[in-house]
């Protein structure tokens, strides 16, 4: 089946050069956002020495019995308090509107490279890697934020949760939209060719990729300072996660439609039924994918291991022989999973 790509292509569009055009729209964005989220640490900073300050003036004049002066300063710091909270809510509420506006602007400077493309399936498409490029940029952003003196080196470690404690949430807000530009663009593609077997693929990729990012508030949780904060955004991240997936399936699902035989398409079905905890679903996908590729070793042994995870020992069994037949030097791996079924909990309390 001949692709909207294909139909369209045009001799005169160069890939890289697009990119390299780009590369001054990618720091320009960057340095946009970095500014931004910066800009929440300073303010912070700068009120709480000033609110220590005040402080620290207030106990002072408490211990020299200025009276006079004292009420002056319990006054100022009750202004400092009022004017924080005031700024505060006027610049939370200013931020998403500028990270919106940053992200328009860099599909409006990249559409405007390629003006002559409009409607191809290379302008959709090079506007959609432009986006998926900058949030592969932005992955491990929040925590290399700040640049610090030698001196510092010691306390890196701390300083680089620091940074991922105040901007994590960020981070992951701005790569959202920037794949749902991505998603957006995909959809207009698809209304003018319904069957690109392209265009699906590229979007199936793009909710893979828009899932992924719900799973980083796990990883960073890790910092130990974090957990609390993280953890009760778990359950909103897990649902979001979810969607993603299951828009993800669905494309793939289309892919297989008009590509039934393709081993890559149950691939990827399998690994988004793994994210999605949803194995028996992934055993059938596997067990197509080896049909398709009956002499791949690699796809049995992970087939083997589903089998014996899900308590199906007689066919893990089978595929252990099957691999010890053929020398395969991981069959010996396999065998160990022997006993290691989901249900495993179920023995805890006879034990």
């Amino acid at each position: 089946m001949a692709t909207l790509f294909e139909n369209h292509k045009d001799e005169d569009f160069s890939y890289s050069d697009f990119q390299q055009s780009l590369t001054l729209q990618y720091r320009k964005l960057l340095n946009q956002f970095k500014k931004i989220i910066r800009f929440f640490v300073k303010f912070n900073i700068f009120f709480l020495l000033v609110t220590l300050a005040q402080i620290f003036v207030f106990f002072l004049l408490l211990a020299n019995k200025e009276f006079t002066q004292l009420a002056l300063s319990i006054g100022l710091l009750f202004l400092t308090c009022s004017a924080y909270f005031i700024l505060l809510f006027y610049f939370q509420a200013k931020k998403p509107e500028q990270f919106h506006q940053i992200r328009n602007n860099f599909i409006l400077d990249s559409k405007k490279i390629i003006p002559s493309l409009k409607g191809k399936a290379e302008y959709h498409l090079s506007i959609t890697d432009a986006l998926i490029r900058l949030v592969n940029y932005l992955h491990g952003f929040e925590w290399n934020l700040y640049h610090f003196p030698k001196i510092f080196y010691p306390f890196s470690k701390f300083l680089e949760k620091f940074s991922a404690f105040c901007h994590w949430k960020d981070v992951l807000r701005m790569k959202e939209l920037l794949l749902y530009s991505a998603i957006e663009e995909h959809i207009q593609l698809i209304r003018l060719s319904p069957t690109d077997l392209e265009v699906h693929t590229s979007l199936a990729n793009c909710y893979v990729s828009l899932s992924k990012i719900y799973l980083e508030p796990k990883k960073i949780s890790n910092a130990y300072f974090m957990q609390k904060q993280v953890k009760k955004f778990n359950q909103y991240f897990e649902g979001k996660f979810k969607m993603a997936s299951a828009r993800a399936i669905e494309e793939f699902k289309i892919l297989n439609n008009y590509a039934p035989d393709d081993p890559w398409i149950h691939l990827q079905l399998a690994k988004s039924y793994n994210d999605l905890q949803m194995p028996e679903q992934e055993v059938l996908e596997y067990e197509t994918v080896l049909k398709l590729k009956p002499d791949d070793r690699d796809i049995l042994f992970r087939l083997g291991v589903l089998y014996f995870e899900q308590g199906l020992n007689a066919k893990g069994l089978k595929v252990y022989e099957k691999l010890k037949e053929a020398n395969y030097k991981k069959a010996e791996d396999l065998i160990r999973f022997f006993g290691c079924f989901n249900d495993q909990p179920l023995f805890e309390d006879i034990l």
